[in-house]
């Protein structure tokens, strides 16, 4: 069913609007109205907008010292619908850390799984005034989810929806950390202070 949605949703997009280009992340969020504390501090590297018939598309992507954030947002979404979409997502990216079948020429077929360190963590904090999932997830240097071997995990990746009722716009952050920078406490606390910014 996401699938379907998916791919209606892009067919039925109906301009594309060239990267307007903003010196930071809160200018470009400021336009849907929410503002993230340090934002100010994030170098854009892409802002990009497309709206379509059902719906608008946005997608940014900033970063500070190494750490950087993606953002996809979509609007308009009726509230019945988000508790759906949000566990879809994840039950996705969780399925990335389950069994996997590997490549294998013969007739026994290898199945990999992570090991239960290496598998994504979920905790609960408060964003926006709302109880807010999020997950904890390993990844490599090339921001791809569902890597199992230690060797290839070079950073750490804090997922996150939110759900602005007032613009009924869904959000969605991934924040890329490297290892050796990771504090958990500090990126929930950033989360945490995503803040409505109505002026």
């Amino acid at each position: 069913m996401l699938k379907i949605f998916i791919y209606f949703f892009y067919l039925n997009l109906s301009s594309a609007y060239p990267e307007v280009m903003p010196n930071n992340l809160n200018l470009a969020l400021k336009q849907f109205g929410l503002r993230l504390d340090d934002g100010n501090h994030y170098v854009l590297s892409k802002n990009q907008l497309r709206s379509g018939k059902q719906f608008q598309l946005a997608n940014i992507i900033a970063e500070k010292n190494g750490t950087r954030i993606d953002i996809e947002l979509t609007k308009p979404i009726v509230e019945s619908e988000v508790a759906n979409m949000i566990n879809t997502q994840f039950d996705l990216i969780l399925k990335l850390y389950g069994p996997q079948f590997t490549p294998y020429q013969g007739a026994v077929t290898n199945i990999s799984t992570c090991t239960e360190e290496y598998k994504p963590k979920s905790k609960t904090i408060f964003v926006l005034g709302k109880a807010t999932k999020i997950l904890i997830a390993n990844s490599t240097d090339r921001f791809v989810l569902g890597v199992c071997e230690k060797s290839e995990i070079k950073l750490k990746a804090v997922i996150a929806f939110v759900y602005d009722s007032d613009q009924s716009e869904l959000v969605q952050f991934r924040i890329f950390i490297p290892i050796d920078k990771f504090v958990e406490k500090d990126i929930l606390q950033l989360l945490k202070k995503i803040k409505i910014d109505k002026k």
